[in-house]
């Protein structure tokens, strides 16, 4: 809604509704019992904070605002990285990356190329670094953790790793060579001081999951998966975009009840998601029979754990786990191995550990958007320890009536604080319960163009910081605007002060040789990082564009490639000469199914073609290239240097890198394991890296 709304702003103030003081709104077992106060059900009358986008589309100009912060985070962190300060690198990696996750509650984002071209280049960049560091920083993330640990695991000692006392459970908990290097990996390895941090964390929310668990008939000791799936961190994000504790993505926790919104997610509400954890393995077991199949659909699939046990004969994890993926052979040693130690964790050594203490809390429901230091104020608290007690919450502020429905929203208090909670709360005034956002002034803006950017009128935007709309305002001046008023777009400006303003240094591209590039008529960054083979936002990096200004006609790039340095175009963005004139297709085109992780520049590589022809045959942008999706790859013809044509298809050939399976080079080239095995004269699934393999 726009400026007409506003206007009524401070006379529906006047009569905002009260709140609903009633217990049991997903309380804790220690929650205070409150007989509900029938005088908190005010007739409701409208929320000026109730505001939200709902024609579901988003200013550019904001998203353009957050990539350019995202991106500056990552160039800190190349720039880090050259510097060789490996806390620096991770902080920043995350740091951009958490500005990313953040834009995934903006309305469809993720149809955004820009972003998800950028959040491809960040993660491929984190991983590499990832790859080649000794050790990781304590402040890394679960995910860049996981991934070291399956670089790492087949090189750990067992010798050392002590029995384990017999513990009853439902689900096996099998001891064998794969768990016990997970073991040691978590006690004597690099994984350590992670491990024990979140046994830390464990006392805060084990016992009232396993409480959870328990009531919806489910394995309690299967509370100790949230370990490996989060670290116990209720707020973190995985590049799959899965949230939360138990790391549900949009469409498996809407199944299960949990919602999301620009106001809250439940994924993020650690006793929600842990219900509809407990609900969904269950499921699973059902449908599986088997507790660790059960374990290996959370983390993979159905179908594709039921395609293994077909292609193997066999109906076990420990059977087909050869033809899984990495991460998934490694999901349950990784979850016997967290919950062997979080069980007994003095047996293996864990001493000392600073827990922290269980979560408890009361509940209160809130009627209108309410800024979280007001509602800390009335419960006698810091608005920060709100915050930590509904991690949820996505802003500064409770959702209005109009979106979380009659009742309000239900917030978790201290407990024992509901009734001074009540008290002092009818004494805020509007002016305190206002949830405001502030706007850091910016050189050539003014009171009106800001005013403009909110959806407001400079004199609204001039009474909501006490002046005047004559008085000029100043760059760096910080102004107060309600946050709600512009939901979800102004999000950016009260996001900034999270990063430095300041440019990120550009880093010189080490290795590498320089070419340049003239913009021509019609040329966008995307079809010139596709003539190049190079990646967009390192298009934008080695030239220091920004994601709010555009290309211009006559502009000169700098490219680098490997390389000798010719000055000449990797792929020529013109006319292409006779030597370099791509294959036209011809044929019946084969089709490649795209993996996590998989580039256009990989894919073409594999299939000895270019990333512009790629692009042409499939009728696309390469940045728009996406996990699942469906390529059609056309046989090249070679042509001698007589001109004549060789018409008898070349032996395509791959060689096996490190974590790949024979289930997943099947995947990448759309063809049976039964046809590489037959082939290659293969008798079981296992494949060694390096190894070059003929594809039928």
């Amino acid at each position: 809604m726009r400026s007409p709304y506003r206007t009524l702003l401070i006379i529906t103030l006047l009569f905002a509704p009260l709140i609903t003081i009633i217990s049991g709104c997903g309380s804790s077992k220690t929650t205070t019992n409150q007989t509900a106060d029938t005088t908190a059900h005010a007739p409701k009358s409208v929320d000026p904070f109730a505001s939200l986008d709902n024609k579901n589309e988003i200013d550019s100009a904001v998203v353009e605002e957050r990539l350019e912060a995202a991106r500056q985070e990552w160039l800190r962190a190349l720039a880090a990285e050259q510097r060789k300060d490996k806390n620096e690198v991770v902080r920043r990696f995350e740091g951009s990356i958490d500005i990313l996750n953040r834009l995934i509650y903006f309305p469809n984002v993720n149809q955004n190329k820009d972003f998800q071209e950028l959040t491809k280049s960040v993660i491929e960049d984190y991983e590499k670094y990832v790859s080649k560091i000794d050790v990781l920083p304590p402040s890394a993330s679960i995910f860049a953790l996981r991934q070291k640990f399956n670089e790492e695991m087949a090189k750990m000692d067992i010798r050392n790793v002590p029995k384990p006392e017999v513990i009853k459970t439902q689900v096996p908990m099998t001891m064998n060579v794969p768990v016990e290097k997970t073991i040691a990996y978590f006690t004597e390895g690099n994984g350590r001081p992670f491990f024990t941090k979140w046994l830390g964390r464990s006392k805060r929310y084990i016992p009232k999951m396993k409480e959870i668990f328990r009531e919806e008939g489910t394995p309690e000791e299967l509370v100790y998966l949230s370990m490996i799936e989060s670290g116990l961190n209720p707020i973190v994000t995985s590049k799959a975009q899965a949230v939360g504790l138990w790391q549900f993505i949009e469409g498996t926790g809407s199944l299960y009840g949990l919602k999301s919104n620009w106001w809250f997610d439940n994924r993020r509400d650690p006793w929600k998601a842990t219900r509809a954890a407990a609900k969904h393995l269950k499921d699973l077991y059902r449908a599986m029979g088997d507790w660790h199949l059960a374990l290996a659909c959370y983390d993979c699939s159905m179908t594709r754990i039921r395609r293994c046990m077909a292609e193997t004969g066999d109906s076990t994890f420990w059977g087909i786990r050869d033809c899984l993926p990495v991460e998934t052979q490694n999901y349950i040693p990784l979850y016997i191995a967290a919950a062997t130690i979080a069980m007994d964790p003095a047996h293996y050594g864990f001493t000392n550990i600073q827990y922290e203490n269980p979560q408890s809390y009361d509940t209160v429901y809130v009627r209108e958007a309410v800024d979280l230091n007001a509602i800390g104020h009335a419960a006698g608290v810091s608005g920060l320890e709100i915050k930590d007690l509904n991690p949820e919450l996505l802003q500064s502020s409770t959702p209005p009536v109009e979106i979380c429905g009659a009742n309000g929203y239900c917030v978790k208090i201290p407990t024992g604080t509901v009734q001074k909670f009540y008290e002092r709360y009818a004494k805020l005034t509007p002016e305190e319960k206002r949830p405001w956002m502030i706007h850091t002034v910016e050189r050539g803006e003014s009171l009106r163009s800001i005013a403009h950017e909110y959806g407001l009128t400079p004199e609204q935007l001039a009474d909501y910081n006490n002046m005047s709309t004559s008085e000029r305002v100043k760059r760096g001046k910080r102004l107060r605007v309600p946050m709600s008023v512009m939901a979800p777009h102004a999000i950016a400006s009260n996001d900034a002060s999270s990063t430095s303003t300041a440019p990120a240094p550009v880093p010189a591209a080490k290795n590498n040789t320089k070419t340049t590039h003239r913009v021509k008529r019609g040329e966008t960054l995307n079809s010139i990082a596709a003539n190049f083979g190079v990646r967009v936002s390192d298009l934008r990096n080695w030239n220091n564009i920004s994601y709010r200004h555009k290309l211009k006609r006559g502009q000169l790039l700098a490219i680098y490639k490997p390389g000798k340095n010719t000055n000449q175009p990797i792929a020529n963005s013109s006319q292409p000469t006779a030597s370099e004139e791509k294959p036209a297709a011809s044929g019946k085109p084969q089709f490649h199914k795209v993996r996590p992780g998989e580039t256009m520049t990989s894919i073409a590589a594999n299939y000895g073609t270019s990333v512009s022809q790629l692009a042409e045959w499939n009728n696309m942008e390469p940045s728009s290239l996406q996990a699942g999706q469906k390529l059609k790859v056309f046989a090249a013809n070679k042509t001698s240097a007589k001109g004549d044509t060789d018409a008898s298809p070349r032996k395509k050939t791959y060689r096996v890198r490190s974590g790949d399976t024979l289930s997943s080079i099947a995947d990448r080239f759309s063809i049976s394991m039964a046809k590489i095995k037959k082939a290659n004269h293969l008798r079981k699934n296992k494949l060694t890296a390096g190894r070059l393999l003929v594809i039928p």
